[in-house]
This record gives C-alpha cells, structure tokens and sequence, in this order.
C-alpha cells in the first residue's frame, strides 16, 4: 500500500469514528500539508518542530489539526501531538479579576484572557523533550477543571492551533472608532480594545512557530453561519448557547479576525481558502 493510499485508509476510519461529514477536496490538502512538513522536519537537523495554526471560529482547525496530527504520526512517522489555545484560558475566577480592568475581559477569547506563562511553558517543555504540563479546560462549565501530563520524548512535532495565532497589535488610531455594537455599548472608552491590544505583544513568542498555516473563511460573515452550526451540535443545557449570543459572542472576535484575513494569507507557509461549503478552494503551498 502506497503512503497515500494509506492515508486516505486512516482518513476515513478516523471520519467513520468521530462522525465527520467532510467537503470531498477535503483530503488532498491534509495529505499535501503533512507530506510536505514530513519533508521539512526529515530533513532538517534539529528534527523537534512546532507548527502554528490559525484560522477564525467554526474554521474547522481543530479538526484539521487532529487529523493532521493523526495522518503524520501513522503514515509519515513523524510523532506529533496537539495543543489548542483555548487549552490555556484564565480560570473564572482569574478573569473575574482581570474584569477590573474591563467588565468585557471576564468573557474568554481574546489575547490578555489566556495564561500566556504556562502556554510558554508548555512549548520550552515540548522543545526540550520533557513533560508538558497542560490544563483541562471545560468550555461547559467555563473553567479550568484540572491539569495533566503530555510526554514528549518521543514527539517530533507540536501542532498547536489557535484562532488569533499570528496577529500583531495594530496601530493605535486604527483602534477607533468602535468596530461594532458590543464594541460600541460595553467598550465605549476603548479600554477593552487598548488592553486586548497591547497583550498581543506579549503573545509573539507564543505564534513564533517554525511553520505556519492559515484556515482562511469567505469572510466574518461565515464566522457567525459556523459557529452557530457547532453550537446546534452541542448537548442541550444552560452552556448552550442561543443564536443571538452565538452573534455576540463572535463580535469580540471580529476586529482580530478581519486583520487576519487581510494580512494572514501571504505571511503563513500555508493558506487553505475555505468557500461556503467549507470545501478548500484554494491552496498555497511554498514551492518545491
């Protein structure tokens, strides 16, 4: 059996197994993607490699990134494991506080709402072959619930996956007027987006991976179509939201967002253009 025909085996499996209905051009960027990084770490001499992917919520980076992940470690035999962003959000209690600042940072997503120290950590760990120490983060009851332990002696690559992974402060008089209504009503004086603003400093060492990949949606429009479609896939319960807060929610996304699909595509090594159907339309690779 041929590595790609082996993959394609996998792929479906793991589809069959968690239930995935995908678009059918869905393979052949995954196995172009993993082939080409199994490339790039094969041949180079420091084999222990992150990779950083990025792409706006409903995107479906979680699901590339498993896969992803899956496809290198059984038909590349490049060990690889997966670390989300949303692994490392502040506890309530953490965001209680910091909403002393702004009432609007007890909401998690935006930079400032992540414990950037253990994420940091997580990565010197993964680099130096060592234990990470990871939270369990439960989106359900919005906090942390524990910690737990990842080896990674035997891994050669960390995939860690994150919807704002590459944006960079922006200029200060970009920051006015308000972007929208949340915007508008809970952050008149700005504070909210000055703060969120300033963080993303301090997370650059976090999106310095050494490859780098971008999911990029149609526009923010769709970011409110796809999320709201994971959010009719979640158990009925007071976590669940409506389709209205499912709108507001996103709004504290947008300004990151819409700077990243402006300025994200020529940075990344990879850019996969989703259309409507979430199927890939187009893909750049670097060249060979």
């Amino acid at each position: 059996m041929t590595q790609r025909a082996a993959a394609e085996t996998l792929y479906a499996q793991l589809c069959a197994e968690n239930h995935l209905t995908l678009p059918k051009h869905y393979f052949a960027p995954l196995f172009k993607t993993a082939d080409w990084l199994a490339t790039q770490i094969s041949g180079s001499e420091n084999q222990r490699k992150t990779l950083g992917v990025a792409g706006a919520q409903g995107s479906g980076k979680s699901t590339f990134s498993n896969l992803l992940g899956a496809l290198l470690s059984e038909c590349f035999d490049i060990d690889t494991c997966v670390l989300s962003l949303d692994d490392f959000y502040l506890t309530a209690q953490e965001r209680t506080e910091l909403a002393r600042i702004s009432p609007m940072l007890q909401t998690r997503g935006v930079p400032g709402t992540h414990d950037l120290a253990l994420a940091l950590d997580a990565v010197a760990q993964f680099k130096a072959g060592k234990v990470m120490k990871v939270p369990e983060f439960s989106k359900a009851h919005d906090d942390r619930l524990g910690m737990h332990d990842i080896p990674t002696a035997d891994k050669t690559l960390l995939i860690l996956e994150g919807w704002c992974l590459g944006a960079k402060p922006q200029p200060l008089d970009t920051l006015e007027p308000a972007l929208n209504y949340v915007e508008q009503q809970l952050d008149g004086d700005g504070v909210w987006r000055h703060y969120v603003n300033q963080q993303l400093e301090a997370y650059q060492p976090l999106f310095n991976t050494d490859f780098s990949l971008f999911l990029k949606v149609p526009d923010f429009a769709a970011v409110k179509r796809w999320r709201w479609q994971q959010e009719q896939g979640l158990p009925d319960g007071p976590a669940r939201m409506t389709e209205a807060q499912v709108e507001r929610f996103i709004l504290y996304y947008q300004r990151i967002t819409e700077q990243l699909l402006a300025n994200r595509p020529t940075e990344v090594d990879i850019c996969l253009a989703l259309d409507a159907a979430h199927d890939v339309t187009l893909a750049k690779f670097p060249a060979s």
